[in-house]
């Protein structure tokens, strides 16, 4: 190695870690070259190497000499631990080196400095599977990028993202979302609830002619009623406000004359000459009139019990939040005018988000993520068409699935479908032996489901003599298996805001207050059936909100996001 090219090796800081990754609308600004991609083959001790140009414009022949050089000495010189010689040796490196350990448990990251050049290494001592990324960058342009912050503040990340933590990632997220099933009973066992349901049963249910009706005249209505109702709930009509008119039932009573019947055989009775006996009897007959309903909004006095109460202040780097949210959600996101009573909605057919314009920031962030998780894991919408071809029908660990030799794409599964490849063991390829979330080497097939499969710490999930997969026999078509499964509304909203409040309290932002009376109206009783297959809702949030969110976070807050682009 020259003796005027000095190098320096470390972990990576988690900022760093995202730029370990292909992301080609950063090529520029943060200065990447090109990236290295190795496989040290099934012994370990091979160097199977490619080359992807990112700029090849900046890869010129000092950095071609400087990149030889510092790749033979990571692989060849005792002073960086040999760190690419085999995979022994970086297993060694990696293992002594616990904080490069990246958030799935399966990489490592380490950054290689030289005067010019930096080289950002993701390192997986995973037999199978590709053994190393580098990604070469412009030393100056990357540090420029990542450390010359725009606007003073940091994203709302977890502390344990940034220090040292006590706790992690995994720990976190436990406790996170062992507090919802904490919650909600808090909520059952306050006697909010029973208020609640005995002040709201109270309420008269409107047929759909008088729902359109109270729409027409005054489209924000959340709660009506009579004016004397009011008063059963200690309120009161407001001086001058201007009511609804509905078509309300009324019963008008008449006195007939009518042949009496045999109660038990129906036919008429007569009398010893032969003829009907009559009866005088009472009858109601339905009409119909014009009766006056106000709005909740149009009266005043006592409030009335909620169980999900309104969300107030502010969210640390609100826009660049929101921001992000919004590119992480798989169909466009609108802020619109909407009844006070709802926050947002994602619409199926328009495949669209729409959330109420004028909440608070935390509200906002609420709802948006809410949305955004029924977006992703309640949409019935198949991105690709139909597939005609029926899968052999499995359960694996205890959970429906579907088989496939070949490989399935993610992209080509609706919302609330989840995807993992096989692995298959070296002696043959064909056996499989293990589930993880993506194989290259050695793939024995996909397997799809309708809840997520928890993984071990290091990405994958053996088989065992125990639990694995069993074929049931049968086979059917992805869109029958999605139907067959399909989850009811009381577990689509459970989920969507189980997994809302579980993201915002990993960043930090305070929700339970709605939350918890939100989850707890859409259960149907305190033994909280709905969230029995919602339980594991770490899964769901690494299925729906794993790193690329919070990759996302790390580019957007680079850049000042103006206020007006998320309204």
């Amino acid at each position: 190695m020259p003796d005027n090219l000095r190098i320096n090796i470390r972990a990576m800081t988690p900022d760093e870690r995202g730029f370990a990754y292909t992301q080609p609308d950063l090529f520029e600004t943060s200065g990447c070259i090109g990236h290295l991609r190795v496989d040290m083959g099934n012994t370990g001790t091979q160097f199977f190497s490619s080359w992807d140009d990112h700029q090849a414009n900046l890869k010129t022949a000092d950095f071609k000499t400087e990149f030889d050089t510092v790749i033979n000495a990571l692989r060849n010189d005792t002073e960086f631990g040999g760190i690419l010689a085999n995979r022994t040796a970086l297993a060694s490196y990696c293992l002594r080196q616990p904080e490069s350990l990246y958030e799935n448990g399966r990489e490592y990251g380490f950054r290689v400095d030289t005067d010019k050049y930096s080289y950002l290494l993701r390192l997986n001592p995973n037999r199978g599977e590709y053994t190393a990324y580098c990604y070469a960058y412009e030393k100056e342009k990357l540090d420029r990028y990542l450390y010359d912050k725009p606007i003073e503040q940091e994203m709302p990340v977890p502390e344990d993202a940034q220090a040292p933590a006590k706790k992690s990632s995994k720990e976190r997220l436990k406790e996170i979302t062992d507090s919802i099933e904490r919650g909600i009973r808090d909520v059952f066992n306050s006697g909010k609830f029973e208020n609640y349901l005995a002040t709201m049963s109270r309420f008269h249910r409107y047929s759909l002619n008088n729902t359109i009706l109270i729409y027409m005249q005054k489209p924000d209505a959340t709660r009506v009623a009579g004016f004397n109702k009011w008063k059963e709930f200690k309120r009161r009509v407001k001086k001058g406000e201007k009511g609804i008119k509905i078509i309300a039932p009324t019963i008008y009573k008449k006195k007939v004359e009518e042949v009496k019947l045999d109660p038990d055989t129906k036919a008429p009775l007569l009398d010893k000459d032969g003829n009907a006996i009559m009866e005088d009897k009472e009858i109601s007959i339905p009409r119909f009139r014009v009766a006056t309903v106000f709005d909740l909004s149009q009266t005043e006095g006592e409030p009335l019990p909620v169980l999900a109460a309104p969300l107030n202040g502010n969210v640390k780097q609100y826009d660049a939040f929101v921001e992000a949210l919004k590119r992480s959600s798989p169909v466009p996101v609108s802020f619109e005018k909407m009844p006070p009573d709802t926050d947002g909605a994602f619409h199926t057919k328009g495949q669209k988000i729409s959330i109420r314009e004028g909440m608070s920031e935390v509200q906002t962030v609420a709802a948006l993520v809410h949305e955004i998780t029924h977006a992703k894991l309640h949409n019935a919408v198949f991105p690709a068409k139909d597939d005609p071809m029926e899968y052999e029908e499995v359960e694996i660990f205890d959970q429906p699935g579907l088989f496939s030799n070949e490989r399935i794409r993610k992209e080509d599964l609706p919302g609330g479908l989840f995807k993992y490849d096989l692995r298959g063991s070296d002696n043959d390829p064909g056996d499989p032996i293990s589930i993880e979330n993506r194989v290259v080497v050695n793939h024995a097939g996909t397997v799809i489901t309708t809840k997520p499969i928890e993984l071990s710490d290091t990405g994958f999930r053996a088989f065992t003599e125990d639990e694995g997969m069993n074929f049931v026999g049968g086979s059917m078509t992805i869109r029958d298996f999605y139907n067959t499964h399909k989850k009811d509304t009381r577990t689509q909203e459970v989920e969507a805001e189980s997994v809302a409040y579980s993201v915002c309290q990993y960043y930090g932002i305070e929700t339970g207050e709605n939350s918890f009376g939100y989850i707890a109206g859409w259960s149907g009783g305190k033994e909280l059936s709905e969230l029995k297959p919602s339980r594991n809702i770490r899964c769901l949030m690494r299925a729906l909100w794993g790193w690329r969110f919070g990759a996302m976070c790390l580019r957007i807050k680079k850049t000042p996001v103006p206020r007006s682009s998320t309204r």
